[in-house]
């Protein structure tokens, strides 16, 4: 399976005389190293382990493309604070979801997400809404008390809010 996820991000190889994508490869090296980490999945199963995957490798495009324009010199501590904070986000995350939503501090096994997850890991135009869609649905989980699979779908959807779809419809009259 990881085999299958690195071809994902192989490029085939720029004809002779032609540079390098930097920001391909940086992205293909990040996945790379995250992926490689076996720890950061834990002991979580296959369906709740996918939707954090998945935001992952759309988060590491996002850190690597945000390079876009440096040399690989001044790219690699944007590439190593991009790893280290995907990297806490998602051990916090398998350790929130590892001891189940009905863990009394299922929602504040969460909160430590909330400083890992600024710019370039999360777009700053959505940040604000991302935080009070995360803190939304840790909530409603626990007080659910969802599965993981469930638990996890639900939380990378409020990661991944974008102009209210993850939000709850507005009260009538307010919009």
């Amino acid at each position: 399976m990881l085999q299958e996820l690195f071809r994902r991000f192989r490029r085939t190889p720029p004809a002779s005389g032609q540079a390098a994508d930097p920001v391909a490869s940086r992205e293909q090296r990040l996945a790379e190293r995250l992926l490689e980490d076996e720890a950061l999945r834990d002991d979580l199963d296959d369906a709740t382990w996918q939707p954090i995957q998945d935001w992952l490798l759309a988060v590491v495009r996002r850190v690597a493309s945000s390079t876009v324009g440096l040399d690989d010199a001044a790219a690699q501590p944007v590439l190593d604070d991009g790893q280290a904070r995907l990297r806490s986000a998602v051990t916090t995350l398998a350790d929130a979801l590892g001891a189940g939503t009905g863990a009394g501090d299922f929602a504040q096994r969460l909160e430590p997400l909330h400083g890992e997850l600024q710019p370039p890991i999360v777009e700053a135009a959505q940040a604000r809404r991302m935080h009070a869609a995360l803190r939304s649905a840790a909530r409603e989980l626990a007080a659910e008390r969802a599965d993981s699979a469930t638990a996890s779908a639900r939380l990378i959807g409020a990661l991944d809010a974008r102009d209210g779809a993850d939000q709850p419809p507005a009260p009538a009259g307010q919009a």
